[in-house]
């Protein structure tokens, strides 16, 4: 699908304040996928992702006619979707804090997970390679969920969505100096844990970090499932 302009989605909100129910219709449609992709990898719980979707969509409708131009419409959506993200992120912490614990249960409980994958990288079935995949973004998804919630969003923003500083900052209503530092913390508390679990003797006997997985990057699982006490979110 054609990813509309910043020039059609203005167009779209021009006629949307006018009245036009088609042209609100098609500027919701064009922003709830990528707002979607934001609380989900914010939230790490696709039914509380959907349901964020949903109310940012409706706060995006209700305050539509306040939309002064100062950033463009994508900009502006990102900005409510993540500070209502963020703004459910501790409730949803606190429902799921068990969620580490499952996972790591789930990693003694044999070595399925680290002996399949080796296997499904190399893997020529379509299902194998989606599944190491699904793998892999679940696996990266329970890094993120290590970070806090404003390093965690400064992350995705920065280096999921390819914002540029000056847009990123707009998203987050801070400084582009304060981004980046945001930004340089999440990417170092990210290389600081993974270094501390590569290191030789680190990792159970059992355990062995995979090699990467078919579609690229190296899947994080035994990183981020062995040792559920370093993620302080």
């Amino acid at each position: 699908m054609t990813v509309p302009t910043e020039a059609q989605l203005l167009a779209w909100t021009d006629a949307a304040v006018a009245g036009d129910a088609d042209a609100l219709e098609e500027l919701l449609r064009a922003l709830k996928d990528p707002l979607f992709r934001l609380a989900l990898r914010i939230l790490g719980n696709f039914a509380d992702a959907e349901d964020a979707t949903q109310e940012v969509l409706v706060k995006i409708t209700t305050a539509l006619g306040s939309f002064e131009r100062r950033s463009a419409i994508r900009t502006w959506a990102f900005r409510i979707a993540a500070n209502h993200a963020s703004d459910m992120a501790p409730a949803r912490r606190a429902r799921h804090a068990e969620s580490f614990e499952y996972l790591a249960l789930r990693l003694d409980a044999g070595a399925a997970l680290d002996e399949r994958l080796p296997l499904l990288a190399e893997a020529a079935d379509p299902a194998l390679e989606l599944e190491a995949r699904e793998m892999e973004q679940r696996c990266t998804q329970g890094m993120l969920l290590c970070l806090d919630v404003d390093g965690r969003t400064a992350f995705l923003l920065g280096q999921v969505f390819d914002f540029d500083a000056r847009t990123a900052a707009q998203v987050l209503d801070i400084g582009e100096a304060a981004f980046r530092q945001k930004l340089s913390r999440a990417r170092r508390h990210l290389d600081d844990f993974m270094g501390w679990q590569v290191r030789a003797g680190e990792f159970p006997s059992a355990v062995q970090l995979p090699q990467p997985v078919a579609g690229g990057g190296a899947c994080l699982a035994t990183a981020v499932f062995a040792y559920p006490g370093r993620c302080q979110r």
